[in-house]
């Protein structure tokens, strides 16, 4: 649903978007979509359910638009100073929204935008897995294309992000990129594989800054693959994961990584928080990001790539979890 400018400035103001969120939008050329956002419960047998693992759901939403570029979102960028929401697709486009992670309330409006201005680049060129805040801008990682690119926003020009320039990508399979990332205290980039398993059971993974990049490992749950990776207040990482399966359904599961672990040629191993198996509210997990809501107690928020597959639904789920 494509909106014109008159009707764009009534619905932003009405909203309560502001001009500066409109002009947005008309500079970037944006699509402006309207979101329907239905609330899910945990569990629907049992709707009361809140409790799970080390987490307590915190609520969520089956969010759906007529846009046809709505859909397959892999990463998440949740910037509560704002109350906005970031997601990018791997078809390359971003959606943007007002999302306040504290009240849980979500805008009925949004807007969705193209990574790449060139509309002949090919899918690989553009098949963007993760997301995450980066100094003033966001770090972008691809996979087939294997890369990291840095934008100061939405649909601004990008470059590469110098943290991730001695990456060797070259023995990463085009399939097998950098499908979960996370800026560490130190300020250096870790980056997971999501395939390629060797005969350990474990993934490539790399922790690299603007001087070097030193290889490790990651060794996830059986049969489950990262997606993506938030991290804590105090330097701990959280790794989504998920499993894919048709002979055992889809799956999610969120693992804590110790800080201290995180060393060259280390093999990573992190400690099971939750798990949602089919039987409750799930599909493909794919973006996570973190939002404090006290010194002990964090609000994280998580969203599901549907592939554009109408048997499957985009997910926004958010658990309470006291990390202290």
């Amino acid at each position: 649903m494509r909106l014109s400018v008159p009707l764009l400035a009534f619905i932003f103001l009405w909203s309560g978007a502001g001009p500066a969120a409109l002009d947005a939008a008309i500079a970037a050329k944006a699509e402006v979509i309207r979101i329907v956002a239905k609330p899910v419960p945990l569990d629907e047998t049992n709707p009361m359910r809140v409790e799970i693992g080390h987490m307590r759901y915190a609520g969520g939403w089956v969010i759906s638009s007529e846009s046809e570029k709505f859909g397959g979102f892999s990463g998440l960028v949740v910037q509560p100073e704002r109350r906005h929401l970031i997601a990018i697709s791997d078809r390359g486009d971003w959606l943007e929204t007002e999302f306040d992670a504290k009240a849980r309330t979500l805008s009925e409006l949004g807007s969705i935008q193209p990574y790449f201005d060139d509309p002949e680049l090919e899918k690989a060129d553009r098949d963007s897995e993760s997301v995450i805040a980066w100094d003033d801008g966001l770090a972008v990682s691809f996979e087939f294309k294997h890369r990291v690119e840095w934008v100061p926003a939405p649909g601004k020009q990008s470059k590469p992000l110098p943290a991730a320039q001695h990456v060797d990508f070259s023995a990463w399979g085009g399939n097998s990129g950098a499908e979960a990332m996370v800026r560490l205290l130190t300020g250096d980039l870790l980056l997971f594989a999501e395939r390629g398993r060797n005969v350990a059971g474990v993934l490539k993974a790399v922790l690299a800054n603007e001087r070097a990049a030193s290889p490790l490992t990651f060794k996830p749950p059986h049969n489950f693959a990262p997606t993506d990776a938030a991290l804590l207040p105090n330097g701990d990482i959280l790794v989504l994961l998920r499993r894919f399966s048709l002979v055992e359904g889809v799956a999610a599961k969120i693992i804590r990584i110790d800080q201290s672990t995180v060393l060259p040629d280390a093999t990573l191993i992190g400690t099971e928080l939750l798990h949602l198996p089919p039987q409750l509210t799930v599909d493909n997990m794919e973006g996570i990001d973190i939002v404090p809501l006290d010194g002990e107690t964090v609000r994280i928020i998580m969203i599901s790539d549907d592939n554009f597959i109408p048997v499957q639904r985009t997910l926004l789920l958010m658990f309470d979890y006291k990390y202290k």
